[in-house]
């Protein structure tokens, strides 16, 4: 789908010259003077000068100075004009008036702002995947206002995602910077760049957390683009826990529906609830085949991406002692706010007690984080745990006899038995 390079104008906005989009390509002057040469004669373009500088609001010097220009680069509202005076005085039709805008857009390689520190972008005249990716992720965490925007994330992956994505796009390379409590962030000062979105994307200048959702200009794209806007959004507002499942909570229904009809699309299975406050979108445990559809949407070289490949292929890390073990595991599975306990936590607790069944392992972590209870009546919570575990070959499972029943037949419980043999164990 093409891109209308005059939409980034906004006449309210850009009033001044200093405030204007220029417009460069080296065949951009000829189509100008072309123009020119067809609405008047050398002899009568002071007047044209005239006209410019009135319907622009800019002294008649100005007007001259950006007919005569021979430097590539012209500023949209001048192109605009000196269009509309073309089809006025010679009553050029609609199509030809397309034509010739084609001619501008085709001619165009580069966008800066008309001042003297101005940062050239690359003129992106088509929706490519890239793009779709920059808006998904915009949707799922992005800020825009005005001519500022900002995306913010727990995982750095996932930002230099973002500035590839940029810079592949637009030919311009963000800085990722470190924020407190293991953030990083992305700020762009472009005004090209905020209008991409704004007026190209759609998104709002503003607060969008209730409204946000795919644009139109990609929902009547094709589904290759419309995948690589879901990919990135969950790449940055989805989650893959302890559990393998993929999660999404959020606060637009839109952005949430949206999301589900490009997953239905692509032939992934998922739930949706709502409640007063959140929409979600979840999935059930992931099997192979399911995580290898979820692989073909979420970027490559992200720790989505990594979580997907252990639950579709299995642990290959091996790791040399108990140590590496743990930091393995914490790196895998970091501790979240809402956790009580951590990997490592069943992890020390198995090693002491060399083998337990999950109700001696709860009271276990109830005892060493102090509190109050732990995993449910029947310890369900220790499951995700134990089944990581497990895959990684770090415990072995027997089945063992506690005792008889109240009514007939005995109590059997898995025991979970301590590995010791190090060479054995496999991390994410």
């Amino acid at each position: 789908m093409r891109i209308d390079l005059f939409r980034l104008h906004d006449g309210k906005l850009d009033r001044t010259p200093h405030s204007w989009i220029l417009m460069e390509g080296a065949g951009l002057t000829s189509i100008v003077q072309k123009l020119l040469s067809e609405v008047c004669t050398k002899s009568r373009r002071r007047k044209l000068d005239k006209v410019i500088s009135k319907e622009l609001n800019i002294s008649d010097i100005s007007a001259q100075r950006l007919r005569r220009n021979r430097v590539r680069a012209y500023p949209i509202p001048f192109i605009l004009k000196l269009i509309a005076i073309w089809k006025r005085k010679l009553r050029k039709d609609g199509a030809i008036v397309k034509k010739i805008k084609a001619a501008f857009l085709n001619a165009t390689d580069q966008l800066r702002v008309n001042t003297s520190n101005g940062r050239k972008l690359k003129a992106l005249k088509e929706i490519t995947p890239e793009f779709c990716k920059i808006a998904g992720a915009h949707a799922a965490d992005g800020t825009l206002y005005r001519n500022y925007f900002c995306i913010s994330d727990g995982y750095n992956c996932n930002l230099k995602a973002f500035a590839r994505w940029v810079e592949k796009a637009f030919g311009i390379k963000p800085k990722i910077k470190n924020r407190e409590n293991r953030e990083w962030k992305i700020v762009l000062h472009n005004k090209i760049f905020a209008r991409y979105l704004n007026k190209i994307m759609m998104f709002p200048s503003g607060k969008k957390v209730y409204s946000t959702g795919e644009p139109t200009a990609i929902q009547k794209s094709r589904l290759e683009l419309r995948k690589a806007f879901a990919g990135a959004a969950l790449l940055f507002e989805a989650g893959i826990g302890i559990k393998p499942c993929v999660e999404l909570c959020v606060a637009s229904k839109r952005f949430r529906d949206d999301l589900a009809d490009i997953l239905r699309e692509s032939g992934i299975k998922f739930i949706t609830s709502n409640n007063s406050r959140y929409y979600r979108l979840w999935t059930k445990p992931l099997t192979k085949e399911e995580a290898n559809k979820w692989l073909q949407l979420i970027e490559k070289e992200t720790w989505k991406e990594h979580r997907l490949k252990c639950i579709s292929c299995g642990y290959f890390n091996q790791v040399k002692n108990l140590g590496d073990f743990r930091k393995s595991m914490d790196r895998a599975f970091p501790k979240k706010p809402a956790n009580k306990v951590t990997i490592t936590d069943v992890v020390d607790v198995i090693v002491r007690k060399k083998e337990a069944c999950r109700y001696e392992i709860a009271e276990e972590l109830k005892k060493k984080n102090r509190l109050k209870g732990y995993g449910g009546i029947w310890a369900h919570g220790l499951a995700p745990y134990l089944r990581i575990l497990k895959k990684s070959n770090f415990i072995l499972v027997k089945k063992k006899k506690f005792g008889k029943k109240k009514s007939f037949g005995s109590i059997v419980r898995e025991v979970y038995v301590w590995n010791a043999n190090p060479s054995l164990w496999r991390t994410p």
